[in-house]
């Protein structure tokens, strides 16, 4: 099997599944359908919009498949391309076994190092527990989440500063590298699976906005990975006299507070927070309706008493 013989149907939604699906387009192999899903409403105005992955597919003339479900006719359409290899990166639907059953390859680009964070949401995971290090598997799908045998792994260091944004994206171009790799061995017949252990592996769930509320009871590392993994979007938030505010970044002290949990300390231009432990500082914010600021903006504007965190 060479490149200009192999073909291949590109399961993916949202602007993580753009870089691999671009490699793949560049590197000359058969594209015969890109499956992304329907227009969703987004924005204030509630206005459709296209998946990125649409967007860049249409961009270079493939062929899109937009299935609310993937029923009897999405299926018959999808053996009738007769593709080699099923590649899917985020699509944010699970396969039902017929479709698993389809290729004579079904593989997926998942963004941790398995078996840890199996799952929906495993970036936020890695990030939140303060991991050092993630990155991509190229796995083979399975009926069972995520526990499919390993083809190979990518790492990625994380720094203290990364967030869910920067390592999404960083990500994003770790997979386009992975998934050229493996269809290349996948060309070659140079393919080795791995089994993952069962007993190291771990899940990382959805995660909703309603999730981000930041509990400073807890320790102010503990409280800056937690923010950093829901930033910016949709962000971890506090009230303050009763107004929601999105916390995006912050910076550990050294300074050990005894204060209550939540004890607001500000400066002319800083604002820090009370931890269980240590005071954190709050860099950039964001009021509920207001776009994102550093907090020297924000204390400028601001003319309420700030006290306290709730």
């Amino acid at each position: 099997m060479n490149s200009a013989s192999i073909s291949i149907v590109y399961f993916g939604t949202p602007e993580f599944a753009v870089a691999p699906l671009q490699k793949i387009v560049e590197a000359g192999y058969e594209v015969k359908a890109v499956v992304t899903q329907p227009d969703r409403p987004s924005g204030r105005g509630k206005k459709l919009q296209a998946p990125a992955v649409k967007t860049y597919a249409l961009s270079q003339g493939l062929f899109v498949l937009q299935p609310e479900k993937i029923n009897k006719e999405t299926q018959a359409t999808l053996a009738s391309f007769a593709a080699d290899l099923f590649v899917v990166c985020a699509y944010g639907k699970i396969l039902s076994q017929k479709i698993i059953d389809m290729p004579k390859h079904i593989i997926n680009i998942h963004a941790s190092l398995l078996p840890k964070y199996r799952g929906a949401a495993p970036i936020h995971a890695a990030i939140c527990a303060g991991e050092k290090e993630t990155g991509v598997s190229i796995m083979k799908i399975v009926k069972e989440l995520d526990a499919g045998d390993v083809m190979l792994m990518k790492p990625l260091p994380i720094s203290h500063d990364d967030n869910l944004e920067t390592v999404t994206t960083k990500l994003s171009d770790v997979g386009a590298q992975a998934i050229m790799q493996a269809i290349e061995k996948i060309v070659q017949q140079e393919v080795q699976w791995q089994p993952q252990n069962e007993v190291l592996a771990t899940y990382a769930h959805k995660i909703h906005p309603d999730d981000g509320k930041v509990m400073w009871n807890q320790p102010a590392a503990q409280i800056h990975n937690f923010i950093r993994s829901f930033a910016p979007q949709p962000g971890a938030f506090t009230y303050i006299n009763d107004e929601k505010i999105k916390i995006l970044s912050t910076q550990i002290t050294d300074q050990v507070t005894q204060e209550r949990p939540g004890s607001l300390y500000k400066d002319k231009k800083s604002l820090y927070v009370a931890c269980s432990d240590f005071w954190i500082e709050i860099k950039m914010l964001q009021p509920l309706g207001k776009k994102m600021m550093d907090v020297s903006s924000f204390l400028n504007g601001y003319r309420k008493s700030l006290t306290q965190c709730q």
